[in-house]
């Protein structure tokens, strides 16, 4: 309710701000004056260059007439030049202007007068009051949801008394630049005492907040003291401009006073928020802000003058500077995105120094070499833009690249944290990572399941559990300086899940090494052992030599193999073909084995190699023992098979073949499982003799032909 109350009376004030700014004379002149000079006018649809001097204002119906005085009668500079004169002026041209139309005698460029008999007509509201009247708005819309959000916070009430105090300065300042050339002199000291009045108002309150947040300063005795003394301050401004004791310039001085005592107490907050991430991290925003704010109020009061810049531009524009603190500090009472904005503060800093190089390389060029203003400006924004681009890299780099390397090691870090040799140290790798990137006061364990959470308003962070360790929660970055934000919630996702495809993968690396160590044993066991046993038990020492140069060969093969050598189907077939021969004759059996044209050789990886070797080995073995076969044909193709190169090896006897409820014994067994092990397919028919046909994937990419393709001739 005390919000939509509150909507309900800035939305009156505002109404009645227009119908003063509407109500007041208009001629439909364009009035402009130099800064000492006389006034010069023309019709505010004309061209400038047609401006002629005004020489006196006479109104027909009174006979009244009125040489203006030149800048005492600028109202569009407002409180700059209000005097007793020009008030008293303004008072004549007020009554002169009650009575209707109004005479113009001006004076051309070439010293010819003429007249212009001007009716009054109704007042437009022109860009330089709808500028300082939305800024004005803004303010008090800011504190009214401030006082909602927090309405038992004193931090709270000083912002929200800065949103007011932005609104009383700017609404009768809005009001002051829609005037044309009347007011009249009682309506513009009381426009020109509350715009000054609001803006000591607005430099007293963000004093009483930085004495308050983020933590209250001294004792609370002397803070109700300062608090007497700033109201007292503000309090008798009010009868001191309306006695006409006070100037513009001594106004400026003393919001230039607030603006310092403000940043004497930021500094002093900072160094007091030690130990408060969430606390500095409000005060960098706000500070920030506050930096910009103070640049850009010197800028447009003391030095637009010395430029020649239009007031009735350069003025408005002033309140609409007051406004990034103000935001800034709205949002920061709330502290509910502190942590997302805090990097943005570095940025609003960096903005504040690059505006204050230009004004101060502005100023010495100004003071040094007596430039014309415009030629000043110009040289000043172009030497201060190529030193602000020279330093802006370098200066962004110092700011944010500590953020960017910390976040690039601790990803480079995973592959260390993968392949410790314990969880223990993985873990400890882990918890290393995390305190080199983001230098927490305390890192702790934690009971936090799923994506890295903020925590607090970004005070500490939650991590979830790696594969090899708990979760834990980082509490206070950068040693209490600062907060944790969204980038480091993604930056810590990312490098959870790169530890967890690495773990993977490091276990699937162990498997392979397992398995790799497996085979080697079989193959040791199986093929060189099994001969070596064998040649014990030989009668004939021809026979045990045969035996022992079997298992050199097959050594040599498995040397090859972890030598991670390559053969070529050639060399299988050849292999293959000499040793099912030699063992086919002696049992006194025939081989048709024709030969494979050598176009089709590819590559063959030691897996594939020996597994194909070991398997037509223990086939030729059953023949020779169960299958009472005349003769064996084996024909062996590369060939296309879903969209890769195959093997296809087909082995048939004409022996008695297997029963129907034959059992499978431990040979079957193993050549089926070496051929699947290899990613290939085993398949045995049986009845008219026995037919076993495999297939193996092969690389794919054939060796390069023309002399090295084929190495054995067979």
């Amino acid at each position: 309710m005390a919000f939509v109350l509150g909507l309900a009376a800035l939305f009156a004030v505002a109404i009645a701000t227009a119908f003063l700014a509407r109500s007041l004379p208009s001629y439909g002149l364009d009035v402009r004056s130099a800064a000492d000079g006389p006034i010069f006018t023309a019709p505010a649809d004309a061209s400038r260059t047609a401006s002629l001097q005004l020489l006196r204002i006479t109104s027909p119906a009174t006979g009244t007439s009125l040489a203006p005085s030149g800048a005492d009668d600028a109202v569009r500079r407002g409180e700059r030049l209000i005097t007793p004169q020009a008030m008293a002026n303004q008072d004549l041209l007020a009554a002169m202007a009650a009575s209707g139309d109004l005479s113009f005698q001006l004076r051309g460029h070439d010293g010819r007068t003429v007249e212009w008999q001007r009716a009054r007509r109704p007042t437009t509201l022109g860009w330089p009051f709808w500028i300082a009247a939305s800024a004005g708005v803004a303010g008090a819309l800011s504190a009214l949801w401030i006082l909602v959000l927090r309405p038992r916070d004193a931090s709270a009430r000083a912002i929200a008394a800065t949103g007011l105090a932005l609104c009383i300065a700017a609404l009768p300042f809005a009001v002051l630049q829609n005037g044309e050339l009347i007011v009249g002199g009682i309506l513009w000291r009381r426009l020109v005492t509350t715009n000054w009045f609001g803006a000591q108002l607005f430099g007293s309150a963000l004093i009483c907040y930085f004495a308050l947040f983020p933590r209250p300063l001294g004792t609370p005795g002397l803070r109700r003291l300062g608090l007497a003394v700033l109201a007292l301050v503000a309090l008798a401004l009010v009868p001191l401009a309306q006695g006409g004791h006070l100037a513009y310039d001594d106004i400026a001085v003393l919001v230039s006073t607030d603006f310092l005592i403000i940043v004497a107490l930021v500094v002093v907050q900072w160094r007091a928020s030690r130990g408060d991430p969430l606390g500095r991290a409000a005060l960098r925003l706000v500070g920030s802000a506050t930096v910009i704010t103070l640049a850009l109020f010197l800028l447009v009061t003391y030095l637009t003058p010395l430029l020649g810049a239009p007031p009735e531009w350069a003025d408005p524009l002033a309140f609409v500077l007051m406004l990034p603190p103000f935001i800034a500090i709205a949002i920061g009472v709330t502290r509910g995105w502190i942590f997302d904005l805090d990097r943005w503060a570095w940025r609003l800093i960096a903005s504040a120094l690059s505006l204050l190089l230009i004004v101060a390389v502005d100023v010495t060029l100004l003071v040094a070499t007596q430039l014309a203003p415009g030629t000043a400006t110009t040289v000043a924004i172009v030497v201060g833009g190529a030193l602000w681009i020279v330093s802006r890299h370098s200066l962004l780099e110092r700011l944010f690249s500590r953020s960017r390397r910390d976040g690039a090691r601790l990803l480079s870090q995973s592959g260390e944290i993968a392949l410790a040799v314990t969880e223990a140290e993985r873990f400890q790798r882990w918890s290393q990572a995390l305190e080199d990137c983001f230098r927490p006061l305390s890192i702790t364990p934690a009971d936090h399941v799923g994506p890295a959470r903020l925590e607090d308003a970004g005070v500490a962070i939650l991590v979830g559990a790696p594969p090899f360790g708990p979760s834990l929660r980082l509490y206070a970055a950068n040693k209490g300086r600062g907060l944790f934000n969204g980038r480091d919630t993604s930056l810590v996702d990312s490098l959870l899940l790169l530890c967890e495809q690495t773990d993977a993968a490091r276990q699937a690396y162990d498997r392979g090494m397992y398995e790799e160590r497996e085979r080697i044993a079989r193959d040791l066991h199986d093929d060189v052992g099994g001969r070596l046993v064998t040649s014990l038990h030989r009668d004939s020492l021809d026979d045990t030599r045969g035996d022992v140069r079997d298992a050199i060969r097959e050594m040599r093969q498995l040397l090859t193999g972890l030598r991670g050598g390559r053969r070529h189907v050639s060399d299988l077939v050849a292999l293959c073909r000499v040793d099912a021969g030699d063992r086919l004759d002696a049992a006194g059996i025939r081989l048709a084995w024709p030969i494979m044209p050598a176009a089709t050789d590819h590559h063959v990886r030691y897996s594939v190699f020996r597994a194909v070797e070991a398997t037509l080995r223990e086939a030729v073995t059953n023949i020779i023992r169960h299958a009472r076969a005349q003769s064996v044909a084996v024909d062996i193709r590369v060939a296309i098979s879903q969209g890769r190169p195959a093997l296809f090896v087909d082995l048939k006897d004409d022996g008695c073949g297997l029963s129907a409820n034959h059992a499978e014994g431990r040979g079957l067994f193993n050549m089926r499982r070496r051929i699947a092990e290899i990613g290939g397919s085993f398949a045995m028919r049986t009845g008219d003799g026995t037919q076993i046909t495999l297939r193996v994937p092969l690389d794919l990419h054939s060796p390069k032909q023309g002399g090295g393709g084929v190495r054995t001739r067979w």
